[in-house]
């Protein structure tokens, strides 16, 4: 009897909380959809720049009318980005980070009316990343249906890092997509494929140590070879259709910008570097960035070396690096921005056993990581909750700066325990997987 009530007390608590976060991903879905339907994407009210779809379409409408020569020219391109969006106002400069490959692409985007394409940008992206998580879903050592591993990637979509992903119209949907789908590839024994689908992460260089650690780690040849040539054909193809001119114009650009854009970019990341912006000296904010950037990737470096030291792992163990090498991708880096919390999806998709995580099945550290990272979207809305509740007139850079750093704080929690994983799983016996 007493048996009886305790399962029935599980499963009301499972379906209690699985409600809750579907009916919280709805809500936020609803207030995406309201953002693009009233239009007030454009400009993003957090910096007084314009959006960042818009710098980067704008990026394709100046070399469209201009040429590649144009593109990083302050004087052509300020301007562009005003008649973009005419009416809307800017406070201030924008600044322009995108590498010539985005100008490629733009070029084509830039052709199509902004609104549009930007929703067309948005929908495609968030339909291939749930597309490769869930292919990536179906390599782990976790048996569940296809509904619920759509639950547990769908639940991701509830986070203000993907509110916002969406409402700037960033590029990070494809960096998970093409990395969700390199690991894919990877774990099925396609190791060409793997290295190809790299390019969708083209767009954000610093993330290339998402893909690029693993396959090096893994001694995975095939699939770095297959990334170094799709790489280098989008070097060429760039340079031939924009010009060979403008890569040391966008060399350019990075070395003449102001270093204060830098500066308030770092009080906004969630990264372990950005915590320490809290001291007021950008010099070593810096420099600790650097040395986090560099001790981390080392250590992901060896952990996964340790992993695959005969060339094999067990699954379980494979999925818990993995999911810490995206973990450390985005706390050592030296460019997380709060968006960038999108990217633990993939860390979702790789650790969370099944949307029941009060199963009396499940052990005790592992239901802590499940629970971890299925309040994730909840908990990253807290700090701008609290902020807006309890302080009069927040800024918008203020919300920015607090809810990175509480983000990054969850994260190193969530990474924390996931080692903690890994060396219970170092001391279990398990059958040798090539992955």
């Amino acid at each position: 009897m007493k048996t009886g009530r305790t399962d029935l007390a599980r499963k009301s608590v499972n379906l209690a909380l699985m409600l809750f976060l579907v009916v919280w991903t709805m809500l936020v879905g609803f207030s995406i959809c309201r953002l693009y339907l009233s239009g007030q994407t454009p400009l993003n009210p957090a910096t007084g720049f314009h959006s960042d779809f818009v710098r980067v379409y704008a990026l394709g409408k100046v070399f469209n009318e201009h040429g590649g020569t144009a593109v990083y020219d302050r004087k052509i391109y300020d301007p562009a980005m005003d008649q973009v969006v005419y009416p809307v106002k800017r406070s201030r400069f924008s600044y322009v980070t995108y590498p010539p490959n985005a100008v490629l692409l733009f070029s084509f985007i830039s052709r199509i009316p902004l609104a549009a394409a930007q929703a067309l940008w948005i929908g495609v992206g968030i339909s291939i990343f749930t597309a490769a998580l869930l292919l990536l879903r179906r390599t782990t050592s976790f048996t569940s249906g296809l509904l619920s591993d759509l639950f547990i990637v769908v639940s991701s979509f509830g986070s203000f890092p993907f509110f916002d992903m969406c409402r700037l119209g960033q590029t990070t949907p494809y960096v998970i997509a093409g990395t969700a789908l390199c690991y894919y590839f990877a774990r099925v024994g396609r190791p060409f494929l793997a290295g190809l689908v790299t390019i969708l992460a083209a767009l954000k260089p610093q993330y290339s140590l998402l893909w690029l650690l693993p396959l090096l780690a893994t001694r995975n040849w095939k699939a770095l070879g297959g990334a170094c040539a799709i790489h280098a054909l989008l070097i060429v193809a760039t340079g031939l259709y924009c010009g060979w001119e403008i890569f040391p114009a966008y060399l350019k650009n990075a070395a003449d910008s102001d270093p204060r854009n830098l500066d308030c970019l770092q009080n906004i990341m969630i990264t372990m570097g950005g915590l320490f912006t809290v001291f007021g000296n950008s010099t070593l904010s810096k420099g600790v960035g650097f040395a986090i950037f560099g001790l981390g990737s080392l250590s992901m470096y060896l952990v996964f070396r340790r992993c695959y030291s005969n060339g094999t792992s067990c699954a379980t163990k494979s999925e818990t690096c993995l999911a810490l090498s995206v973990l450390s991708a985005v706390l050592t880096n030296l460019y997380s921005l709060w968006y960038d919390g999108t990217l633990v999806a993939i860390v979702t998709t790789l650790l969370v056993s099944s949307p029941l995580v009060f199963s009396k099945q499940t052990a005790l550290r592992s239901r802590v990581v499940d629970l971890l990272l299925l309040f994730f979207p909840i908990y990253s809305w807290l700090p701008m909750i609290i902020l807006v509740s309890f302080v009069k007139s927040p800024g918008p850079t203020l919300i920015l700066s607090v809810s990175a750093k509480c983000i990054c704080l969850y994260l190193m929690l969530i990474a924390m325990f996931c080692l903690l994983k890994l060396l219970h799983q170092e001391r279990s016996n398990g059958d040798g997987i090539k992955v």
